[in-house]
């Protein structure tokens, strides 16, 4: 029986997300590597040659279609398969991957068995527990853990939140940006479609020639009170 260690390279400019999938795969005797970005992502797997890529789609600058179709250029990396994690999975979206050479395409939030299950057709093979941990370790459940991801984002969001009034005291369109962008992915991870579409909506303004600003504040206000709702969730969740 071979036991030779898998090695996983995920793609995702989410900090959560990649908390989310050492989570996951923290019983396995797997490798797991990552990278925030598609052109980070294409230069590590060629490096390391994993096992498997999981690629979120979303990422600014070079994202995750961009990097698939690369990947499946590359003989040296075009023959590992590929699963790509996505909020936005509507028909459209999931065509143009399976096109460009995505072996699957999963749904964010993704649950565990789900991705694990995935993650085995795709290597064909079944993946194998870590040998010091057994089957004695006690997990999370996905309640848990989403619990404990929450507060971490809450957490980190009263230490920004500073920072992201500074942003539009000054109309600094490239620090909304970058906060909308992530506000976003972090809303795909946790399921919150609330959160996500605002956050997509800051976006689109702040790419017009000329900026609503009062609209701008507005939408952070909404944002700002989700987050709050958020952490409200928390202590119900407590309790």
């Amino acid at each position: 029986m071979n036991f030779r260690k898998i090695k996983i390279l995920i793609v995702d400019d989410s900090d959560i997300m990649l908390k989310i999938m050492h989570e996951y795969f923290r019983v396995y005797d797997v490798i797991i590597e990552t990278s925030i970005n598609g052109l980070d992502g294409i230069k590590k797997a060629k490096e390391i040659k994993p096992d498997l890529i999981l690629l979120d789609l979303l990422m600014p600058n070079f994202d995750g279609l961009k990097m698939l179709q690369v990947v499946k250029l590359l003989d040296e990396l075009k023959h590992i398969p590929v699963i790509v994690i996505s909020a936005n999975t509507d028909k459209a979206n999931v065509l143009s991957a399976i096109e460009s050479g995505a072996d699957q395409v999963l749904a964010k939030p993704v649950k565990k068995d789900m991705l694990i299950s995935a993650v085995e057709k795709a290597i064909g093979t079944t993946l194998n527990f870590k040998p010091d941990l057994g089957n004695d370790i006690i997990e999370e459940t996905d309640d848990e853990l989403k619990e404990h991801l929450i507060k971490s984002f809450v957490t980190k969001f009263k230490s920004e939140k500073k920072e992201v009034d500074e942003f539009l005291f000054n109309k600094d369109i490239n620090g909304l940006k970058n906060f909308a962008h992530n506000t976003k992915s972090i809303a795909q991870t946790i399921g919150h479609p609330q959160l996500l579409n605002i956050n997509a909506e800051v976006e689109n303004l702040l790419e017009k020639p000329v900026v609503n600003w009062q609209l701008i504040k507005i939408k952070f206000n909404q944002v700002y009170a989700i987050i709050r709702d958020i952490e409200n969730s928390l202590a119900v969740w407590k309790n």
